[in-house]
């Protein structure tokens, strides 16, 4: 490939990515205006108890665990998606400056666990689809 069509490539993924989070901004932008509208001191109090929540209920989705199988099945979809998400970034920087991952031990850990949870996230799907 020359690099005309590489550069083309980079501006048409550029404008598109700017037209996706353009138009996630806007509609977050209106649901914010939402939120604004409740109480005066939305964000600056209980901050233990708000990082704690986040913690539990984000990254840990302890909510779903009340349903066993569907809870789990939903709990592994979400943390295969943040672990392919770390994936995702990487390649992004990759193809942007041609710095990639160094192979080095953490990356190895960091692999098994994407293989790990690409077969998790299939399983899951397919008890979903079942």
């Amino acid at each position: 490939m020359n690099a005309t069509a590489g550069l083309v490539e980079k501006i048409v993924f550029v404008a598109l990515t700017a037209v996706a989070l353009g138009t996630f901004s806007f509609f977050m932008y209106r649901r914010w205006l939402l939120v604004v509208q409740g109480r005066r001191h939305l964000f600056t109090d209980r901050w233990p108890d708000r990082v704690k929540h986040f913690f539990a209920y984000f990254v840990g989705q302890e909510g779903l665990f009340r349903e066993k199988v569907a809870g789990t099945m939903h709990a592994v979809i979400f943390w295969g998606f943040m672990v392919f998400g770390v994936r995702t970034l990487s390649l992004f920087v990759e193809g942007f400056t041609g710095w990639a991952l160094p192979v080095n031990g953490w990356t190895n850990f960091y692999f098994f666990w994407k293989d790990l949870f690409a077969l998790l996230v299939s399983l899951a799907i397919a008890v979903a689809v079942v």
